[in-house]
């Protein structure tokens, strides 16, 4: 697999010009926070996929603002990686992207196209998100991203269309009562229609037989009054009966009343709206209380002394009550709006049409209050069409304030329309013929209407169905093919699980798709299986089940991209199960190149001692960062062994830092021993122990476990005890190194060796371990082994 030689960067973040050279293998970079190591990776990030993702997501930072170095400009960043095979080199910057040879284009596009960054942000991410969340970040890890993409443009059009459904039966039962107004009765059918009019026109010795007559009958009709111009005389009948109809209709949103009363009602409690999220895990919560009996409470964790059980039930299910109303409040406000919208659109084409009409026919006022009046409809349904949440509108009576304020205009082009109609008709008869052709025209017209609108309907309603059809089988489909890849990675992430977390009460650990774009995760915590690894489980272990979930994705989804970077992602995670960290990468990703950061300097290096012990030495390179500063960004040194790196510091005479790693690696000492041994430590906040902590509890354990072996070392505990500098270590105090002799620290670190040599076995790379059950205290190959008494 292609493989990283040397990553160039300059002038990005925290970073002027530094080169990490890889040749090929993989890195464990260690730098205090601050240091820049997160720089490198995001570099990383910007080489493949153009941008720093997580800069994106925030409101106030961006990658274009923010990669830059502060003391350069955009311009000059660059990002260059020299691939090991064939001496390739690529680079990226704003301007550029990377032009990389037909052999590396799978490559870099599947660095493009998925993830292999874990950050300690994305921990969370997958283990503590909410189930929808969980699953955008799986997904992006099995590259299903296109199909959720799909699953949603669907949906979409599926709402759409049943949107479509719902307006064209509006404008269905508009067309039905325009009739009725046209002939004071329902009109049940075309022979009820024809039967109607054939009424109208008895007084004038005519009939039809069918709507379709209607065309035929209208000439004879026109040729009774010879000498009107009856196209003009059509036209402002048409312009009357229009205005009339707004006019009378003016108030037409006071019948979307209940839309205004339930958005209110809904918006009134927005905390809830938010919190419908939560109906899940609170039944979940509910569930398992009922059915488990649990001695406490699975989502505040209150013992059931402090609080009553049957509150805990009764709560919830107030809550659940609570949420189930919002949830059908939000169904019904999004019934009603589609009806609103239905009026908006259809009254807002009706002001359009008739400023047209009276534009035709000469009308000499000023039409704009039209135009304003068809503004207000269209921004009515623009913001009534957002989501829930973000719906910010008037009260309805100020809406119909301001449309009553335009009636009297509309109240003068009905007046001016009918004197000049009046003008053209001069007589009875002629008025009344005019009125039967109108009558004729807008109930051919409505019919029409109605026939077309009622086929559409029709249509509509087939697709709806077909198109139901189709999302829910793609749905599950899609469900039942990534809850297959679920399973299948089941085995790697339990079995990853498990080798951080031997012989514990916790694991079994599933996915499972149960709504759409959306991940639950189950666990087992005792005797108890499928529970919720949020409600029972440490901060310790999330994280690292993250961390497993991650590897078993990349491990699947990312093969022929060898590259995987984990970004400070054990800052939670304890020394006893942080250790099986490096043998789970060492043994289940063997050909992978990793970057590894860390600001524990502890983990470091263990890390650096598991290469060895592992013999995976030859693959890693093991760096850290020895200072930063902004005019030179991170200063890189190789990794020097612990031992190694105190006596350079001894032979040069720095007394501060090779004190300083002295009282480091005993509390490293005392930190491994104590676990190893299971000696009582006192608790203490923020699990951060020092060797004042740290050093009575196993000195304890040792004289109780092995007491020849105790005695026969004492002088090596005595040494240690007796060095001023040790004195204050147990008081807590950090001594000022400056004021004690370079003999002092040497021999305190000759005290702090000895002292390490009487538990770590130089063969094993590691330190002895009790096993209560055999009685025996050995390292892992025997070559060090006790019989405890």
């Amino acid at each position: 697999m292609q493989k990283i030689k040397n990553l160039k960067i300059k002038y990005f973040r925290g970073i002027v010009e530094r080169d990490l050279q890889f040749e090929g293998k993989s890195i464990v970079l260690f730098g205090e926070n601050g240091h820049g190591k997160s720089s490198f990776v995001d570099a990383l990030e910007f080489f493949f996929k153009g941008n720093v993702p997580y800069l994106d997501e925030a409101q106030t930072t961006s990658t274009v603002r923010h990669v830059p170095h502060i003391s350069y400009k955009k311009k000059d960043c660059k990002v260059e990686i020299e691939f090991l095979q064939g001496a390739v080199k690529a680079y990226r910057t704003f301007q550029d992207v990377p032009q990389l040879p037909v052999h590396l284009e799978s490559y870099f596009k599947l660095g493009s196209a998925t993830p292999f960054i874990l950050r300690r942000k994305y921990l969370l991410d997958f283990i503590v998100a909410q189930p929808a969340p969980r699953y955008a970040q799986l997904a992006a890890l099995m590259g299903i991203k296109k199909l959720d993409n799909i699953e949603l443009i669907m949906m979409r059009k599926r709402d759409e269309i049943s949107d479509s459904v719902v307006s064209l039966q509006g404008k269905l039962d508009r067309a039905g009562e325009e009739l009725k107004d046209i002939f004071g009765e329902e009109v049940r059918s075309e022979s009820h229609l024809v039967e109607l009019i054939n009424k109208r026109l008895q007084k004038y010795g005519k009939a039809i037989s069918s709507i379709e007559d209607i065309l035929k009958i209208k000439p004879k009709l026109v040729e009774e009054i010879q000498g009107i111009d009856f196209e003009k005389a059509g036209k402002f009948k048409k312009i009357i009966d229009k205005a009339k109809n707004l006019f009378s209709n003016i108030t037409f949103l006071e019948k979307h009343k209940e839309f205004w009363m339930s958005l209110d009602t809904l918006l009134k409690d927005k905390q809830k709206i938010e919190e419908i999220v939560f109906q899940q895990l609170l039944e979940q919560g509910k569930n398992l209380i009922v059915e488990k009996e649990l001695n406490k409470c699975p989502l505040c964790l209150q013992p059931f002394e402090v609080v009553k059980r049957d509150d805990v039930i009764a709560s919830i299910e107030r809550r659940l009550k609570d949420y189930k109303i919002v949830g059908e409040q939000i169904k019904e406000v999004k019934r009603l709006r589609t009806k609103l919208n239905s009026d908006l659109s259809e009254y807002s084409d009706k002001f359009e049409d008739l400023r047209k009409q009276m534009f035709q026919v000469g009308y000499k006022k000023d039409l704009d209050f039209l135009d304003n009046i068809k503004a207000s409809l269209d921004k009515l349904r623009v913001d009534s069409s957002k989501e829930i949440l973000k719906i910010r509108l008037d009260p309805l009576n100020l809406y119909l304030k301001r449309l009553n304020e335009e009636a009297p205009l509309i109240k003068d082009i009905i007046t001016w329309s009918e004197g000049e109609l009046q003008k053209i008709t001069v007589t009875k008869k002629s008025e009344e013929i005019v009125n039967i052709i109108d009558l004729l025209t807008k109930a051919n017209e409505t019919y029409n209407k109605i026939t077309k609108t009622s086929a559409e309907l029709d249509k509509k309603k087939k697709l709806e169905s077909h198109m139901k059809l189709i999302y829910d089988t793609f749905i599950k489909i899609k469900s039942d093919e990534v809850q297959k890849i679920y399973n299948e990675l089941e085995g790697d992430f339990c079995r990853y699980y498990e080798h951080l977390h031997p012989n514990e009460e916790s694991g079994a650990i599933k996915l499972e798709v149960k709504r759409r774009a959306s991940a639950e995760i189950k666990g087992r915590f005792y005797e108890r299986d499928n529970e919720d690894p949020r409600g029972f489980y440490s901060e310790a272990h999330l994280d690292s089940l993250g961390l497993c979930i991650f590897l078993a994705f990349v491990k699947r989804f990312n093969a022929g991209f060898p590259l995987i970077v984990l970004d400070d992602v054990v800052s939670s995670i304890d020394a006893s199960h942080r250790n099986r960290i490096g043998e789970l990468i060492f043994t289940e990703f063997p050909d992978n190149q990793f970057l590894i950061t860390t600001h524990d300097n502890i983990w470091f290096e263990e890390l650096c001692a598991a290469q060895q012990a592992f013999n995976v030495g030859s693959k890693f390179k093991n760096i850290r960062i020895i200072r930063w500063s902004l005019n030179e960004g991170p200063i890189l040194d190789k990794y020097k062994p612990r031992w190694e790196d105190i006596e350079d510091k001894l032979q040069t005479r720095d007394k501060q830092g090779a004190g300083n790693a002295g009282r480091i690696c005993l509390e490293w000492i005392l930190d491994e021993m104590t676990i190893n041994l299971i000696a009582t430590v006192p608790r203490k906040r923020g699990n951060r122990f020092e060797v004042g902590d740290l050093y009575s509890p196993l000195k304890n354990r040792v004289k109780k476990l092995l007491p020849e072996y105790y005695s026969s070392n004492e002088q090596t505990f005595q040494k240690l005890e007796t060095h001023k500098i040790f004195g204050n270590l147990l008081s807590h105090y950090n001594p000022d190194f400056q004021n004690i002799s370079i003999n002092e620290i040497r021999d305190f670190i000759d005290s702090v060796k000895s002292f390490y040599k009487l538990f770590y076995c130089e063969n094993c790379k590691e330190f002895v371990r009790y096993f209560q059950d055999t009685k025996i205290i050995k390292c892992k190959k025997g070559c060090m082994e006790w019989k405890v008494k």
